[in-house]
């Protein structure tokens, strides 16, 4: 099959961007995996992520192809970024989850806040507080890299705002340099100054422009359905914002051909939308149910043509998501009372290609955990020379109830619960 290779967009200081190698069949989910995997962001931060087409706000679902639509020809199209695109419970949350995705996350808001793109961070009217954030982003640098400060004064264009450059260029070097001394004052007893620094940026970020992260999908609103004689059709993007309903309520969606959306909720009449384009579309529906599996149910797509490939994968397993040991051996507890051979098959917390089986034993009052890898054959018991085809395979290899290792029986994923 032939291979084909772009760059995709980074947020990062050192590479500005990462080749990709793909193919017809090549998933944008399976990309962003990848990306994530050499940036060393871990596996539950990953599900955060995902491909925006350049100075766009659309995304690309996960099930999606570079030969999909207007990627048909895998060559030629838009230039691609990875982004956070799905809002954090908290910065502090995010930080002690996953440092690396911490770090990319406050780069991509410091990128955003450069070039003017964060709403409710205006220049005309949040001047001295855009000034603040990119001074604190100089001092943060200089604390990082151990430059000098005149040497980030000197270069202070390629950190400020855009705007406030091109209105302030000529007086912009007294404030910087006070304000810089003052940081470098208060912070000298601070433990940990830099991820201090980051943290304290970002807590900023989302106390003035709490929407940031939030999307705006421009779509007609089809008031009595696709089948109505005189559909009425409204404008979403109104003076004033009307709710339809919470992620929480939504059923299933399902669209059609002519890009029209069907919205199935738990209570309610269907709720019917109408994009422009497939693009449009296919970016509302998977930013819907991203969020609906991050906060609601882990193991659902709410629309079964957009299923995703890893979850799909996992379903197959009867595999849970990264949920760690300690969630893994309370379910083993509640769900089979810890009988000899009960196990759960989850994916590692910290490394890619990684699964764990939780299973208990005779010898042990408390389940053990048996590393399993992915190689280039197949995957691989710790301790076990032999390389089964598929995991279901080396399950059926320990069927022996009078064996060390016995697997009686499997406790799949629910439907709710952490990434189970």
């Amino acid at each position: 099959m032939e291979e084909y290779s772009m760059n995709v967009n980074l947020h990062l200081e050192s590479t500005k961007c990462m080749e990709i190698k793909y193919t017809t069949r090549t998933s944008v989910e399976s990309i962003c995996l990848d990306l994530c995997e050499r940036l060393k962001i871990g596996p539950v931060a990953r599900h955060l992520f995902s491909l925006r087409i350049n100075q766009t706000s659309i995304y690309l679902a996960n099930y999606y192809t570079l030969f999909s639509d207007s990627f048909k020809n895998g060559r030629v199209g838009p230039s691609l970024d990875l982004r956070m695109r799905y809002k954090p419970a908290s910065i502090q949350e995010l930080k002690k989850l996953d440092a690396r995705a911490f770090e990319y996350y406050y780069l991509q808001v410091r990128d955003d806040i450069v070039k003017g793109l964060v709403p409710g961070l205006a220049y005309d009217d949040c001047q001295p507080e855009l000034t603040g954030l990119c001074i604190t982003d100089m001092f943060r640098y200089m604390l990082e890299n151990s430059v000098p400060m005149q040497a980030v004064e000197r270069d202070h264009k390629k950190f400020m705002n855009k705007e406030i450059v091109k209105r302030h260029r000529f007086y912009l070097s007294t404030p910087i340099h006070e304000n810089l001394l003052k940081l470098n004052r208060n912070m000298k007893d601070q433990p940990n100054n830099i991820s201090f620094v980051k943290e304290q940026y970002l807590l900023e970020v989302e106390n003035r422009a709490p929407c940031y992260l939030q999307e705006i999908h421009e779509a007609m609103l089809d008031r009595t359905g696709p089948d109505g004689n005189q559909s009425l059709l409204v404008n979403i993007k109104t003076p004033t914002w009307i709710d339809l309903c919470t992620i929480e309520e939504l059923g299933f969606i399902a669209f059609r051909d002519d890009c029209s959306v069907e919205l199935s909720r738990l209570n309610g009449i269907p709720i019917y939308i109408r994009f422009k384009s497939s693009l449009l579309m296919l970016s509302f529906v998977s930013l819907l149910d991203g969020y609906y599996r991050l906060s609601c149910k882990w193991t659902f797509n709410l629309c079964q043509k957009l299923r995703t490939e890893s979850l799909s994968k996992l379903y197959w397993m009867k595999c849970h998501g990264p949920v760690g040991g300690q969630f893994s051996y309370h379910k083993l507890e509640i769900k089979a009372s810890n009988q000899v051979g009960s196990y759960i098959i989850r994916e590692s917390e910290s490394s890619y290609s990684t699964y764990y089986i939780d299973v208990c034993v005779k010898a042990s009052s408390k389940p053990i955990s048996l590393k399993v890898s992915v190689v280039a054959d197949g995957y691989m018991l710790e301790g076990n020379a032999t390389i089964f085809d598929n995991m279901q395979s080396l399950i059926k290899a320990y069927k022996d109830p009078d064996g060390e290792i016995y697997f009686r029986e499997c406790v799949p994923p629910s439907d709710f619960g952490e990434c189970c």
